[in-house]
């Protein structure tokens, strides 16, 4: 039988084929999106960990906004009136670029790092950190009554508590002392009834993927389990299928469930039209792409969006400059030519974009490499440790690495930072406070 590796290759040669089966194919465009598509896939597949590690997680986002939407224009699946066939050749070459960054930046960690981990066997056991004490129990109580708490008082989800809430949670139960009937129990109602508040209570689409994946972070990971396409696939199904709801729930026409499905997917042209819109992948790669043709070296930001987070702190009213996101800046841009993919006022243009934006070709190859050097460090690290305060802190940093790929950067860091802080408190009172008295030598070592 062949490896998933030589299978990836033969397939990837044999694709070309497809030029027999499909009418007014760019051939070109094809095949850049399959060396787009191989490059992903062998980077995935090079990957030395079995469960869902910061790595895959960064190389699914990579798949999902870099590879399906040039594979899908050049078999004509789609129309698209805002480009044409140069410009997306042009951007490939881009995305081919950024890749090769990356491929690159994995080198030189690993060929710099020194050490062979065990990258197959992480800790089974922690034995120090938040959640190793009797009194975490009574943080954890405490947090999920503040929360629960602030979100009814507001009447809004918003991610950094519930994101936050369930990633405590989950991992609480896990290495509580409880049966494992009842553990199982209470984390499947923590996650049916959180899914249910994001799915009708939400309104953003990238708030329930951002739940998903730290769910299934925490199943593969803590499980100690294989990730597989065939177990990603259901997951994927149900992203879409929450997507569309969602989108629903939100436009709010008054009309009939049954009757606003039928009017997207009219308004959409089908499935392919949905995942391209709802999924954000056609609006982000078209204005990816119009940001590929149409700068130059006077138009560079030269790094002003990526280091926004710094003056985040600062009111706009105090300082009218402040630099703004991406997300922003691209419909001031684009004001009058929106995407044929999507409008609003805050639009993805993938991270390729904001490096490009910034710092032209030289800041796609570069940011990528620096990015896969980040990727492989947190990996290491969370293979490593032996305090589960670090695998609650990373959890939650889990899913930026797949919402970067949407953008804007500097707004997903500052959301991500801002998720963490009930994190940091209930670690602070858990070094800060002594549990009396003290039962065992691992107290201690808390």
């Amino acid at each position: 039988m062949f490896k998933a590796k030589e299978f990836n290759l033969i397939f990837h040669l044999i694709a070309p084929l497809a030029i027999f089966f499909f009418q007014n194919i760019d051939v070109w465009n094809f095949i850049l999106g399959l060396i787009i598509s191989f490059l992903i896939i062998n980077l995935y597949l090079s990957c030395q960990y079995r469960h869902l590690s910061f790595n895959k997680v960064f190389l699914i986002g990579a798949y999902y906004y870099l590879a399906i939407f040039p594979l899908c224009y050049s078999l004509n699946l789609f129309k698209a009136e805002t480009f044409n066939s140069w410009d997306l050749s042009l951007t490939c070459l881009v995305c081919i670029l950024s890749l090769v960054g990356y491929l690159v930046g994995q080198f030189i960690y690993d060929y710099f790092s020194g050490e062979k981990i065990k990258l197959n066997h992480p800790t089974f056991s922690f034995n120090h950190g938040f959640g190793t004490r009797k009194i975490d129990s009574f943080l954890v109580v405490s947090l999920l009554i503040a929360n629960l708490f602030i979100m009814i008082t507001m009447s809004d989800i918003r991610s950094f508590f519930i994101l936050t809430t369930v990633g405590i949670i989950l991992i609480y139960l896990k290495y509580s002392r409880l049966s494992f009937v009842s553990s199982s129990l209470l984390i499947f109602l923590v996650t049916t009834a959180s899914l249910f508040a994001m799915l009708f209570f939400s309104d953003s689409r990238s708030d329930l993927i951002k739940l998903v994946i730290i769910m299934g972070f925490l199943y593969f990971f803590l499980n100690r389990r294989k990730v597989n396409l065939m177990k990603l696939a259901p997951i994927g199904a149900f992203l879409f299928a929450g997507a569309i709801l969602i989108t629903i729930n939100r436009t709010n026409t008054g009309q009939s469930f049954a009757d606003n499905l039928s009017i997207i997917f009219e308004n959409y042209q089908g499935i392919i039209g949905i995942i391209l819109r709802l999924g954000d992948i056609g609006i982000a790669f078209d204005n990816l792409i119009y940001i590929v043709k149409n700068f130059s070296i006077d138009d560079l930001l030269l790094g002003s969006t990526l280091i926004r987070p710094i003056f985040f702190f600062i009111p706009r009213s105090l300082w009218a400059g402040k630099p703004l996101d991406t997300q922003l800046l691209i419909v001031e841009e684009r004001f009058g030519s929106l995407s044929e993919f999507g409008g609003g006022t805050s639009q993805s243009i993938t991270i390729v974009g904001e490096l490009f934006w910034n710092f032209s070709y030289f800041g796609v190859f570069i940011g990528l490499l620096f990015l896969a050097m980040i990727i492989r460090s947190i990996d290491n690290v969370l293979c490593k440790t032996k305090s589960l305060s670090t695998i609650y802190m990373l959890t939650i940093l889990v899913p930026f690495f797949f919402v970067i790929w949407r953008g804007a950067f500097s707004s997903e860091l500052i959301y991500t930072l801002i998720s963490m802080i009930p994190i940091v408190f209930l670690i602070f009172l858990h070094k800060l406070l002594k549990e009396l008295p003290r039962h065992s030598n691992s107290d201690r070592k808390s």
